[in-house]
């Protein structure tokens, strides 16, 4: 029998605004808009469910979460709700990020995995997606990407959503723990008169110097400042590399190489004469040079791990007994004490947690307590109980003046209540 084979939905597309066409440069729409559409043809976005998974699809990339990179979360979607999870990370062009999405059950829990650069242009960039737990790509802008996880209507399951980076070409010396970048791109040379277009790796002198990528060797000349210098231009990237002060030059002009080949050995010709052995590496486009470090960065930097308890996800809760000051879409914000808050993810020892109107934040998990009763208060006038902290919301039930209620949390003006017969609800105060 063959094994099932989840479908994860993964989406690269260009951030244009609130609502996306989804749609790429040969006109196919996204697997996301391919099921926006099922919900449109049978009449559901129409629904108050609908309504709400198209609302949580923009909201999540309006208001997403600020994460840093590496980064690991455990979650929980629900399925009598409507959820999206929006995650916002800067990324250096030449670092290849990798995403993988751990999921159960893994039949009958479809998520679709989007990927958007955030971009101030108002025509979609190029588009791909693959039916896969996992996917990478090189980082080609410098910028903000956003990471939308969105499941499909009425599924429950757990996920497990890991981004790592890396770097998108070979290190370009074969020296493993005996090599060291000390000067980097930018840093003053000539007295100001120029900077620095490019990374310096100091090493033993001969030390092999390696191709950084499959590609073929466009020159191999000598100048004043490089010495004996290598241009290779790279197989189906319109990028080249350089290689400077070089002892010695081992490979041709149109000779094709393979990343891993030693193409030279590093020396200290040219300029460097006086500095110890290094390769001066770089790397030029059509525009010229660019920071060549987020290309070859070894990083082995793992996520942290996660050491919040799992069983509390999916669950209601609230904050302790202190306020929390934390931030949001870049503006402070404040979090009282007891405030309602439902626990979607964990990651590190934090929760990210939903408050009532849909924002989400991640807090310490020591922040966070039972829903125990606060105290008691007797009303004083029959008051409807809603279901969320509005009062354009659905109406649960009423209670009446004397009644006799537990308040548990609360948010903006309301109380979350329970009464003496099970009701629970907002009431507002």
């Amino acid at each position: 029998m063959k094994s099932w084979i989840p479908i994860i939905y993964i989406t690269i597309i260009a951030f244009i605004g609130c609502r996306s066409p989804g749609i790429d440069i040969f006109g196919k729409k996204t697997p996301h808009n391919k099921y926006e559409q099922k919900l449109k043809d049978a009449g559901l976005n129409e629904s108050a469910l609908g309504k709400a998974w198209l609302y949580m699809a923009d909201w999540s990339l309006q208001n997403p979460v600020i994460i840093q990179l590496p980064f690991r979360e455990a979650g929980y979607f629900s399925g009598d709700k409507a959820h999206a999870s929006g995650y916002v990370f800067n990324a250096q062009r030449g670092e290849f990020i990798n995403v993988t999405l751990d999921k159960k059950p893994l039949k009958d829990f479809d998520v679709f995995l989007d990927l958007w650069k955030l971009s101030r242009d108002s025509i979609p960039g190029n588009l791909t997606y693959a039916d896969t737990t996992h996917f990478n790509f090189e980082v080609e802008e410098d910028g903000a990407y956003i990471l939308r996880l969105q499941p499909e209507l009425l599924r429950n399951g757990n996920y497990t959503l890991t981004i790592t980076t890396g770097p998108s070409l070979a290190y370009p010396v074969q020296a493993p723990g005996k090599e060291s970048i000390q000067s980097f791109w930018g840093a003053s040379r000539d007295g100001g008169n120029r900077f620095h277009e490019g990374v310096d790796i100091f090493a033993a002198r001969y030390t092999p110097v390696t191709a950084a990528a499959d590609g073929r060797i466009s020159r191999v000349n000598v100048n004043n400042l490089g010495g004996k210098v290598i241009f290779m231009r790279l197989k189906d990237r319109n990028i080249s590399l350089y290689y400077a002060h070089l002892d010695s030059q081992l490979v041709h002009i149109g000779q094709s190489v393979k990343a891993g080949d030693t193409i030279g050995l590093l020396g200290n010709s040219g300029n460097a004469i006086t500095t110890a052995p290094h390769l001066h590496f770089g790397i030029y486009t059509s525009g010229g040079a660019i920071d060549p470090l987020p290309f070859i960065k070894p990083s082995n930097k793992e996520p942290a791990n996660i050491t919040s308890p799992l069983d509390k996800l999916g669950n209601f809760a609230k904050t302790g007994s202190r306020s929390i000051n934390t931030s949001w879409n870049g503006k402070p914000l404040t979090i009282l004490p007891n405030t309602y808050v439902y626990i979607q993810g964990a990651a590190s020892n934090e929760y990210k947690v939903v408050l009532p109107d849909s924002i989400s934040i991640f807090i310490n998990n020591s922040m966070i307590s039972g829903l125990n009763p606060i105290r008691k208060i007797k009303v004083s006038a029959d008051t409807n109980i809603y279901d969320q902290p509005n009062l354009q919301a659905f109406q649960k039930g009423k209670i009446f003046n004397g009644d006799e209620v537990d308040v548990i949390a609360g948010y903006n003006d309301f109380f979350y209540i329970k009464n003496t017969d099970g009701l629970e609800g907002w009431l507002k105060h």
